[in-house]
């Protein structure tokens, strides 16, 4: 006889619910991810075990049991999931079979300091930088086992890529429940990394700081957070605002916890146990430095420069928010805006959405699933505090991993505007991973053989550019101030800056080091930016780069990027005299 359960006392209802949901945990508990399954994270086991955190309540108990997915279908996304991202990542990193675009953006530079690293030069002393070294020094080493080849440079591209699609995944099945489980890793994949293929330190620091919370998901053991405040340490090395922000935003979520359960760690034991490998790390790091470079060039490259003259830089102003706006002209181009609406919709906002929801909800949400929700909070507005003063797109985007999973969990109800919404992701995230690799192979492309490698191009005006420069230069020659051009034709700079901007955040005193080095080294060829020959503006100082440039070089091409100057024979002997030089 089929009993009606809902005649049934209300705890006796409760009980068959209960016995119902822990037969399902039974059976699945060979599952190959322990604690994440399908949403529930399982028994909190750093909590008192007589209290019976493992069972929901009543009100959650709907949603478990019917979205566990089967230990076949779970194996399944982890063996499918992998494949579908290096597909992907390879597809829009290198054209068939095996040719890799040449590099661009902010990654070449820490490519170029690589380079300068092998050659004996020591970052702070003898080039100068504003982010810690972390990421120089991983491209040195990578270089020096295998070479400086532009293939390597795109392999970075698609490991970094690959590294935190699968830890998006593994952090999704721990929050996260059914086919949902796989929308964060390929959502970030197509709407986030895809329009930010630039392996540079944000990406790493992010890789980092996500693996740091992804450890205290299921428990806060003293190892597990030992672990967390290594892995802040190392993020620091790497980019010191978001190492050190989520270092702080961990502190405070453990501060969080301990008021609201009684606690087998007391705080003081928790907090020390996650310092101290921190400042193991970074002190280290910095001392080493300190050592090589001097206290005093340490401090004014990493702290008084970024105080005093980052924020004059226009990339470096929160009015940076909307600098980088794809081309909207044509229908084509209405493609490119979906993942630029995505970002600046999802980056900060969905942090306040989510924690308003979770502390509305919070009497009825399992205290392990909460938990992690808000520790994902708290470090995606940390990682997102370290760029806040200059929120361009691709920074943006380099520290939305947090708020994407999230968005998901937000999303993830019953209600009709929640399937609308999973619905509208599913089908963007379907429709691009499948178009934005096709159009990458059938779009415009030409080859270059350089001293790195065979390149490919889809720029028609780069690739111009790029063949001009191989036609008039050769490896090891002194070029200066453009690095994209310098790594692919393994060109040398002779100075110690990277590039020069019309505006304070390049100093006086820069620029007479740089006048100095072009001299003594008799540098053949200079690439000015267009900004650089316009009219000079506010704050500027480079007046007596110009100066130089116009005495000493001449022009020999012009095209949309920049000119090209190159130097004259014969150089009129007294023009450092005449700048106060030596």
């Amino acid at each position: 006889m089929k009993v009606d359960r809902r005649t049934e006392p209300r705890h006796l209802r409760e009980m068959a619910q209960n016995l119902d949901f822990l037969v399902t945990i039974s059976l699945a508990n060979g599952d190959i991810l322990q604690g994440g399954l399908g949403g529930y994270p399982g028994p909190d086991r750093s909590t008192n075990p007589t209290e019976w955190r493992g069972c929901p309540r009543q009100d959650d108990m709907k949603s478990y049991p019917s979205s566990l997915p089967s230990v076949a279908a779970r194996r399944a996304c982890v063996l499918l999931f992998p494949a579908i991202a290096l597909a992907f990542l390879y597809l829009r990193t290198f054209l068939l079979p095996w040719t890799p675009l040449a590099p661009r953006d902010d990654q070449v530079l820490f490519f170029q300091h690589a380079n300068r690293i092998l050659q004996g030069q020591v970052p702070f002393r003898d080039f100068f930088v504003i982010v810690m070294p972390g990421t120089d020094l991983l491209y040195a080493a990578a270089f020096k086992l295998l070479g400086v080849h532009l293939w390597l440079a795109q392999t970075f591209v698609i490991v970094l890529g690959f590294s935190i699609a699968c830890l998006v995944l593994w952090i999704s099945f721990k929050v996260l429940s059914g086919p949902s489980i796989l929308l964060p890793g390929i959502l970030f994949l197509v709407l986030d990394f895809n329009h930010a293929l630039d392996a540079t330190h944000h990406w790493y620091s992010t890789l980092l700081v996500m693996g740091a919370a992804a450890m205290l998901l299921d428990r806060t053991s003293v190892g597990r957070i030992m672990t967390a405040g290594a892995l802040c340490g190392i993020a620091t090395i790497f980019t010191q605002t978001g190492g050190a922000l989520s270092l702080i935003a961990i502190a405070v979520y453990l501060f969080w916890i301990v008021r609201d359960k009684k606690a087998e760690i007391s705080l003081i034991t928790q907090l020390a146990s996650l310092v101290l490998p921190f400042i193991v790390i970074v002190g280290s790091f910095l001392a080493y430095y300190s050592y090589q470079a001097g206290v005093s060039t340490l401090f004014y490259a990493l702290w008084y420069f970024a105080y005093k003259f980052i924020l004059t830089a226009p990339y470096y102003r929160f009015g940076a928010y909307f600098l980088q706006v794809p081309q909207h002209q044509t229908p084509g181009d209405l493609v490119r805006m979906i993942p630029f609406v995505f970002i600046y919709a999802l980056v900060p906002f969905a942090y306040p959405f989510c924690l308003l929801r979770l502390f509305r909800q919070k009497n009825n949400m399992d205290p392990g699933l909460w938990r992690g929700l808000l520790l994902l909070s708290f470090v995606g507005i940390a990682l997102f505090a370290a760029v806040m003063t200059g929120p361009t797109y691709h920074r943006l985007s380099m520290v939305a991993p947090p708020a994407i999973i999230l968005c998901v969990w937000f999303f993830s109800g019953t209600t009709i505007v929640d399937r609308v919404a999973r619905g509208l992701l599913w089908a963007i995230a379907i429709a691009l991973v499948l178009y934005f690799p096709v159009r990458r192979q059938l779009q415009w492309k030409a080859y270059l053989d350089l001293p790195t490698g065979r390149a490919a191009f889809i720029d028609p005006k780069r690739y111009e550019l790029v063949k001009w420069f191989a036609g008039h230069t050769y490896a090891g020659e002194n070029f200066f101030t453009e690095p994209q051009i310098s790594f692919a034709l393994a060109l040398n700079n002779p100075t110690r800056l990277d590039c020069v901007t019309p505006d304070e955040f390049t100093r006086p005193e820069q620029v007479d080091s740089l006048i100095r080095a072009l001299d003594a080294h008799s540098t053949p060829l200079i690439f000015l930016y267009p900004e650089l020959y316009t009219l000079p503006q506010h704050g500027d100082n480079l007046g007596p780069f110009r100066q130089y440039v116009y005495t000493n070089y001449h022009l020999v091409k012009t095209s949309p990027a920049g000119q090209v100057w190159e130097r004259t024979q014969e150089v009129a002997p007294s023009f450092l005299t005449r700048s106060g030089g030596q």
